[in-house]
């Protein structure tokens, strides 16, 4: 994966992750049954993301994956004198776990002085070794009464750009900035066509085949495309975080209804909106 659509991916993974920081948490709920409840509803989320980056093919990610699970998802618990006291689905053996325990060496302690207490806080980092681009991006809950952290990660391994930079024949013509500004003006607009982004782009003085090209570069797709892939993703990140009512999400993001978004987001596999978890306000964690 080029580097500019690395960062996009970052980018996206990193905002999905920052939404468990809004999960309220009852401080109660420790010990091994809450870890292990926590983690697998950590390990769905993060999964239901990844199936539809790669279903929508979200900068490429079909070409670039390493690994055919996509992710990996572990838990590990930690005492107040940092002593490792629970792990799940962790592999000592596993190079991507490895790279975890690395980290850890390098920043457990920091974690622990950085972070809120009784509150998820995300955690986020990425490594290149060899080959491979490595995501690694989670979540630690530091317990303000035991001392104890407990982390949830869940590590995305990428392939690096095949071929040497000089190889690729495109240069951009257009900062990414300014990329960045049109679609962030363009994704607001309730007609996600051609003719609107040919209308946006000809606002800032460029016509759309330039815009595309510069966008194709940066984010893997066409502007249009790609807007639709990003609203989808921002739809499901709502419906999984937020108790707002489906027609809402689905008005705000360019759906005719709510039915044609669930149907959207039931086409992508391993998703079934009848069985998502969703946040309920009423309730806490």
């Amino acid at each position: 994966m080029k580097q500019q659509l690395f960062d996009v991916l970052c980018s996206k993974v990193d905002s999905f992750i920052a939404q468990f920081e809004q999960i309220p948490i009852n401080k109660i709920n420790d010990g091994l049954a809450w870890e292990q409840f926590y983690f697998t509803y950590f390990s769905s989320m993060t999964n239901t993301l990844i199936s539809s980056i790669n279903h929508l093919d979200y900068v490429q990610f079909q070409s670039s994956v390493v690994v055919p699970k996509s992710v990996d998802n572990i838990c590990l618990s930690f005492d107040k004198n940092n002593q490792l006291t629970r792990a799940i689905d962790f592999n000592q053996q596993n190079p991507s776990h490895q790279l975890i325990a690395k980290y850890l060496a390098d920043n457990l302690e920091k974690i622990r002085t950085t972070k809120e207490t009784d509150s998820y806080q995300k955690i986020f980092c990425k490594d290149v070794v060899n080959d491979k681009k490595y995501i690694i991006s989670g979540t630690s809950y530091l317990n303000s009464r035991t001392h104890n952290i407990t982390l949830n990660f869940c590590i995305i391994e990428v392939k690096t750009e095949a071929r040497p930079a000089s190889s690729n024949s495109f240069t951009p013509s257009i900062d990414r900035s300014i990329c960045k500004e049109v679609f962030e003006k363009f994704i607001k607009v309730d007609d996600c066509t051609t003719a609107s982004a040919s209308n946006i782009a000809n606002s800032i003085g460029l016509d759309l085949t330039t815009l595309n090209n510069n966008f194709k570069y940066y984010y893997g797709d066409e502007m249009v495309k790609h807007c639709r892939k990003e609203r989808l993703l921002k739809s499901l990140e709502l419906i999984l975080f937020s108790s707002d009512e489906i027609d809402d999400i689905a008005n705000k993001y360019g759906f005719l209804n709510g039915e044609q978004l669930l149907t959207n987001l039931n086409a992508i596999p391993h998703i079934d909106t009848n069985n998502l978890i969703r946040y309920n306000k009423n309730a806490h964690c």
